[in-house]
């Protein structure tokens, strides 16, 4: 921690040295990040989530954490060839993104390190441009997140990808991306041979309107004698329009049991960029072939944008679990972010 401590003392400090009247990231040309004094630009940004949590399940505590503590570096070191590095301090602290990217054309793009896998929409979708405060079962469930067979991964892993537009004319109308990862999850090693496939491919035939799928082909190996499939396909919709934004997936998953989930969200602009009104269904069975083990949750909440900075959003979940119609699970969620 003394290391990174200093490390960003360091940024900050060469900020401050090469816009001496100011240390604030205002006098920098983008407004959302400060550029060091460094021979080539780079650029610091971030963001920070308070949640509260009040459970109806009197069993369980309430409580208030920092959901996500970020802070994002990344530059280019040839017009063509850029880096990333992003760090969560939220816990314990951790390297989620590390990885450089060359793009060679816009229809093909190299990238090498760790990244999100490409699966998902609401996977891909980055934290603070999140409607809802928590992404929906399936994905937590199923793409390398809290819930997933091989632990909190945050939807990243290390590997190689391929990735790109296609048909461009003011806008692509085609974009893929095919990775090979180890498969398990950020920061470790692989522990056999062989590597997980993991792609995504999406249409988009009107502006704001995207149409896609993606599939995951992997394994967990645990010992020699366990290596059960890790496999995963799904299906994306989503359309972002003047006065409301819809999105919806569906996913499927075999482990050792089969699993599927969906969801469907709607979000209502009374005054874009300001405030936004949030319903969601979000249903997850954790096995198919076997009776109480699904998972269904009712959201309706509210956003308030004071500024381009800064978001408070108010969630309510109504949560049904078929093994637990007895105990009520409702949740009151809220959560403040401010980036930087």
């Amino acid at each position: 921690m003394k290391i990174l401590r200093n490390f960003v003392f360091v940024i900050f400090l060469s900020g401050s040295l090469q816009y001496p009247n100011s240390c604030l990231a205002q006098t920098a040309k983008n407004d959302s990040t400060f550029y060091l004094a460094l021979k080539s630009k780079m650029q610091l940004s971030g963001y920070i989530q308070v949640r509260g949590q009040y459970l109806f399940d009197t069993t369980k505590a309430t409580s208030f954490d920092l959901r996500r503590v970020r802070l994002n570096l990344q530059g280019n070191i040839t017009p063509k060839v850029l880096y990333r590095l992003q760090v969560d301090l939220a816990g314990t602290p951790k390297i989620v993104d590390g990885y450089f990217q060359c793009t060679c054309k816009p229809y093909f793009k190299l990238t090498a390190g760790q990244f999100k896998i490409p699966f998902s929409y609401e996977n891909i979708l980055s934290s603070p441009m999140m409607y809802s405060i928590n992404r929906s079962q399936v994905v937590e469930a199923l793409v390398a997140r809290g819930k997933d067979a091989i632990g909190n991964q945050n939807g990243r892993d290390v590997g190689l990808q391929v990735s790109g537009q296609l048909l461009q004319n003011k806008r692509s109308v085609f974009e893929y991306a095919v990775a090979l990862v180890n498969g398990n999850g950020i920061n470790t090693l692989d522990n056999d041979r062989a590597k997980d496939v993991v792609g995504r491919l999406f249409f988009s035939p009107i502006k704001n309107l995207l149409i896609g799928g993606s599939f995951y082909k992997g394994r967990i190996i645990k010992n020699e004698h366990s290596n059960p499939e890790r496999n995963r396909a799904g299906g994306e919709l989503s359309y972002t329009g003047k006065f409301f934004a819809f999105s919806a997936e569906y996913i499927a998953g075999l482990d050792v049991t089969h699993k599927e989930g969906y969801y469907g969200q709607l979000v209502l602009f009374p005054v874009k960029h300001k405030y936004e009104c949030l319903l969601k269904y979000d249903y997850y069975d954790s096995n198919i072939n076997k009776p109480k083990t699904s998972s269904l949750s009712y959201i309706i909440g509210f956003n308030w944008l004071p500024t381009s900075k800064v978001k408070l959003q108010l969630h309510y979940d109504y949560r049904v679990d078929t093994d637990k119609f007895d105990t009520v699970n409702d949740v009151i969620l809220a959560m403040l972010q401010f980036s930087f």
